[in-house]
């Protein structure tokens, strides 16, 4: 059971932690691995328009002895977990095929791969040792549980999404009938919700609005993409326990929204303010008790006991929190408590930090943002988000793959590779409707074949620094695999870009 009766810190404003640039960050152990596969965060989800994180891929197939990550800190976390290893390059190499993820404890770890179609008939519970792959819509009164990451490359309508990594949705995410549930021991990312409960334990990413949603992160939450031009909250509690951004709050449609900064709700049960020997049993007899709960509520009669399962994740979530916290884990990422409204923002919304709670009493239409002085909300004109400095802005061109291939690579690929991010140059296009679907499908099937052993996957480095700058496949490889797939190939490279 969560328990939210706890109250915001009075010293939240003097840490004492700052950065050279005289900015917040957390206290605690940061983790000293910097990821060298191609992986989007939410950070950088909010930075890119709302389509251009959709072309990165969240699970993905690392082949064995590959480097996945590299020490960019002297001091901090360098824990990290199963299937991976220090090589005398001080570098992280995957001990076998698998997956990288990043887990509730913000650690790096390889785990196994599962694939799924949608899954819109027969409800059940799948509960996978590993991260899994829906290559569909999730439907109705299914719920899907994974150690790793979960990535649905459709839509979830009244399901229940449970990840110990994180979790990515592509499509929208709805509850018709009954709520859907996201619960995610690290991010979370999604196009858009409705009537939607979503925990993670760091970060939240939306492309376009929550409407009706309770969504708690112990992170930030970012609604729309800067300069925060869209991003609508109407409805719910949207509660950060960072920073909360967005473009516009509240609607005449449906009851304004609460706004919320401060601490994660407790677990029943759990005495935060003990010492850590008597909290880490605490943590265990609980944990105890879900896995038992878990194991009498998962099955065929999932639906009959859906109350008591959506309780059991939000304890589990609740633990993941309280785990870290008990380690002394960081992101290490600067931070400002701040509720950050770069639109409008209508009358009646509420703004809380803690116990300290502001009704807006008129629309605000000016950007404006809600810190807290002392024991006071006080309202400042909003200070744009800050871009993360590995993201490059996208420019439209007329040959999109050409000038990303010449921006990213220090050397020109020969006509007979192609890189995983021109994968598209490869397809003949014309009259499809759904370009985005078939290139998902083409990437689906080459990770398949990778992960069978029937296809290479290369790495490209820059020659002069060595570091890695993505992957590539021989076009022949690329087109033989499409064609099998009944998907249309352009004659050669220069036909596809013109």
């Amino acid at each position: 059971m969560i328990d939210t009766a706890k109250s915001f810190p009075a010293n939240a404003d003097a840490t004492g932690n700052v950065d050279e640039r005289g900015r917040r960050v957390p206290a605690g152990r940061p983790p000293v691995w910097q990821l060298m596969v191609p992986r989007i965060s939410p950070a950088q989800a909010a930075v890119l328009s709302s389509d251009a994180w959709r072309h990165f891929v969240l699970v993905q197939v690392v082949p064995a002895h590959q480097v996945v990550a590299r020490r960019f800190r002297r001091s901090g976390d360098a824990v990290f977990g199963a299937g991976l290893a220090v090589n005398e390059q001080d570098q992280l190499v995957a001990i076998k095929t698998g997956a990288v993820t990043i887990d509730h404890l913000g650690r790096v770890c390889l785990s196994n791969i599962q694939r799924s179609a949608g899954l819109d008939d027969h409800p059940k519970t799948i509960v996978v040792e590993g991260s899994v792959v829906i290559d569909g819509a999730v439907g109705p009164n299914w719920c899907i549980r994974a150690s790793g990451d979960v990535e649905v490359r459709g839509f979830v309508n009244e399901a229940i999404i449970v990840a110990g990594g994180s979790v990515l949705v592509r499509g929208d995410v709805i509850g018709t009938g009954s709520s859907s549930m996201i619960v995610a021991g690290w991010d979370v990312m999604v196009n858009q919700a409705a009537d939607t409960e979503i925990l993670a334990g760091h970060n939240v990413a939306v492309a376009q609005q929550l409407l009706n949603c309770n969504v708690t992160a112990a992170g930030r939450i970012l609604v729309g993409s800067p300069p925060m031009k869209s991003g609508i909250v109407s409805g719910g509690l949207v509660h950060a326990g960072r920073e909360l951004a967005l473009f516009r709050a509240g609607s005449t449609a449906v009851f304004p929204p609460e706004l919320m900064i401060g601490p994660m709700p407790s677990v029943a049960g759990l005495d935060d303010n003990a010492d850590d020997a008597t909290r880490k049993r605490g943590l265990a007899e609980i944990q105890r008790e879900v896995t038992d709960r878990l194991r009498r509520s998962e099955g065929p009669r999932t639906s009959n006991d859906l109350t008591q399962l959506r309780q059991a994740y939000r304890t589990l979530w609740g633990l993941w929190i309280r785990e870290r916290e008990l380690l002394q884990l960081s992101d290490g990422d600067p931070y400002r408590e701040r509720v950050a409204v770069y639109g409008t923002l209508a009358l009646g919304s509420l703004v809380t930090f803690g116990t300290k709670r502001v009704t807006v009493g008129h629309d605000i239409t000016d950007p404006a943002q809600f810190v807290l002085q002392g024991d006071q909300i006080v309202t400042q004109r909003a200070v744009p988000l800050e871009r993360p400095a590995n993201v490059t802005p996208v420019r439209p061109s007329a040959q999109p793959g050409r000038e990303r291939q010449g921006r990213r690579l220090a050397i020109k690929l020969p006509s007979s590779m192609v890189h995983e991010l021109d994968l598209i140059t490869v397809l003949d296009t014309e009259g499809v409707k759904d370009t985005w679907a078939v290139l998902s499908r083409l990437e689906s099937e080459l990770h398949v074949a990778e992960a069978r052993g029937s296809l290479r996957r290369l790495l490209v480095k820059d020659p002069d620094t060595g570091v890695a700058q993505g992957h590539c496949y021989r076009r022949d490889d690329v087109a033989k695999i499409a064609t099998a797939m009944g998907i249309r190939v352009a004659p050669n490279p220069k036909a596809a870009r013109s």
